[in-house]
């Protein structure tokens, strides 16, 4: 009762009450009883009918009363803020405990995945300690440079094979206990080393030196922790390429745009023979803004180009993509990577920790295992976090916590060697930025090669060229079209890399929706070309006639303080990405 009158708003009647007397007074029988809580706080005082002197109260609460009237206020305040502090740290331990739980449980559920290793693991693992097998990983964003890298260092250091993008269409795994994903990956690295090993034996007949291989592989396809864990069990030498990420991220937005025009989506629907940028929309989100400007549109043209086709050109033309609307968020999460059950929760895991309370863990339940065909349906929160996975930078940063947890350096090849108890070989790990591989890629393979003991050898097999490692017009459409490899790749071409000439979008020319990851971006960024594994290019940056740098973002990730001040006034339009770039610092 005394409950109900601490939050009553007015007199509360409580029917079936019988005569009471109060002091020397006799008050007649009423049906009802009156509680009318005070405005003190003590809610015990109860007046029949009219008062008669000073109101009625219980013995105790009278002494209660009188006891706080004598107290000092300041004693009150002070008992209800220790109450505070303590329920505060009552709720800060549960939700660490609740936070320990749940990555508790991720872990186990990726142990208990990666328990079972793939045979053609276990081959390539022994190949590798037996030292008949040597192994280099190029990761890296998409977009960023990493192809072009792969194919420099193999024409350089004469590896004796590449292998490229061995996950890219791997099919998705239908449970977490039988992952055929990465049985596909390793499946097809060994086929491709039995191979290169059979070239080599028939070249040279009793080789002494082991069958050297590349391996490329941007990082938004090594999708799981436990995909990179089987890369860092290796002890490969390890190469990650990091690019300007706003030039990165234009490159990456005409990339997914591409994927339509190569057919590749035609399954699910987007054909871009049908689809009016006007009109498309994807789970009812339009893909392009309803008020963007399609005063280009020719129909008389659209026999030889469809609307779709002739738009996204205006766009790469013009370097101008504002008009892409939420939809195209949702387009982007349509890739096969995508549709595997484990991609989808280390991905959506990753982005609920990262951003509390926007996906809950009740949501991940419910989606893992949705089909790409159903991805219309897919709420906002889990298309975003696809979407920014896509991109590529998350998948930087999450590889860099499993190759290097809590951000300690991986010692180089000229650091002392480990212990022979230790349970497995370090990854060699190095950094590089490719505007630096374009400036001086000589300076930097050499450099490459000493910090992760890389040795020079000429190409023991003489018919082998680069290979793209095509698996069909399929791959194809994924990939080589859309990143325009069927001309830099050629089997004649050689490789010539020169610094880009093409200056960053200002943030008026990128979609609305990536405001938000440009800090995400930079800080990723700025902790890769930060960290003692980073090699820089000694040769002096290019510049334009009036001495500003073709790329300011390079030069103001790398400029000391009055550099910076100076670049801030070159260069006005660019206020926002120095910004995000100090923020990173």
């Amino acid at each position: 009762t005394i409950n109900h009158l601490r939050r009553a708003r007015g007199p509360l009647v409580l029917p079936g009450f019988s005569v009471v007397s109060v002091g020397s007074g006799t008050m007649s029988t009423p049906s009802s009883l009156a509680f009318e809580p005070n405005d003190v706080g003590h809610n015990c005082e109860t007046v029949f009918g009219a008062p008669q002197g000073a109101s009625a109260r219980c013995l105790h609460h009278k002494r209660k009363a009188e006891h706080r009237v004598r107290a000092p206020m300041g004693r009150r305040w002070r008992k209800q803020r220790k109450r505070w502090k303590r329920w505060k740290l009552r709720a800060r331990r549960r939700f660490r405990a609740a936070m320990i739980r749940r990555r508790r449980k991720r872990e186990r559920r990726d142990r208990s995945a990666s328990m079972a290793l793939p045979k053609s693991f276990l081959e390539i693992e022994a190949r590798v300690h037996a030292g008949t097998l040597s192994l280099t990983f190029v990761g890296g964003v998409p977009r960023g440079g990493t192809t072009a890298t792969e194919k420099f260092l193999f024409e350089t250091l004469g590896f004796d094979g590449n292998f490229n993008q061995p996950g890219l269409l791997a099919p998705p795994s239908p449970s977490f206990a039988r992952p055929p994903r990465v049985e596909y990956v390793w499946d097809r690295l060994l086929a491709k080393v039995r191979v290169l090993e059979a070239a080599v034996t028939a070249e040279v007949p009793s080789p002494a030196a082991p069958t050297t291989v590349v391996i490329k592989e941007t990082l938004n396809c090594v999708a799981s922790a436990r995909e990179a864990e089987l890369f860092l069990r290796l002890g490969l030498p390890t190469i990650v390429v990091v690019r300007n990420p706003w030039l990165q991220l234009e490159s990456r937005l005409a990339c997914i745009l591409a994927r339509v025009e190569d057919g590749a989506l035609t399954q699910f629907g987007v054909n871009p023979e049908t689809i009016t940028p006007a009109t498309f929309t994807i789970g009812g989100d339009p893909v392009f803004h309803l008020d963007a400007d399609l005063a280009h549109l020719d129909l008389s043209l659209s026999a030889a180009a469809s609307l779709w086709v002739q738009h996204t050109r205006y766009m790469k033309a013009m370097r101008d993509y504002s008009s892409l609307g939420p939809g195209f968020v949702r387009l982007s999460a349509l890739h096969p990577i995508f549709e595997d059950p484990m991609c989808q929760h280390h991905i959506w895991s990753g982005y609920a920790d990262a951003h509390p309370g926007v996906i809950t863990d009740d949501d991940i339940r419910t989606w893992v295992g949705t089909r790409l065909i159903d991805f219309a349906t897919l709420p906002m929160s889990l298309a975003r976090a696809l979407f920014e996975w896509d991109i590529g930078w998350v998948g930087v940063q999450r590889f860099i916590d499993v190759v290097s947890p809590a951000g300690r350096p991986i010692p180089s090849a000229a650091a002392p060697k480990r212990a022979a108890t230790s349970p497995r070989p370090q990854p060699r790990l190095c950094f590089v930025d490719f505007h630096d591989m374009c400036t001086a890629p000589n300076v930097l393979a050499a450099e490459i090669a000493r910090q992760t003991a890389l040795t020079s050898t000429p190409h023991r097999i003489g018919t082998y060229d680069f290979d793209l490692c095509s698996e069909g017009p399929s791959w194809e459409q994924w990939y080589l079209k859309s990143c325009d490899w069927d001309v830099l790749a050629a089997a004649t071409a050689k490789t010539v890399l020169r610094p880009s000439q093409r200056r960053p979008l200002t943030p008026e020319r990128f979609p609305t929706f990536l405001a938000d990851h440009f800090a995400e971006m930079a800080l990723v960024y700025v902790a890769a070309i930060r960290r003692p594994e980073y090699i820089c290019a000694t040769a002096a940056m290019a510049m334009t006639a009036t001495g500003v740098p073709v790329d300011p973002i390079y030069a103001y990730a790398r400029a000391g303080p009055r550099e910076r001040m100076a670049l801030r006034r070159d260069a006005v339009e660019f206020q926002a990405y120095y910004d995000a770039l100090d923020a990173a610092r």
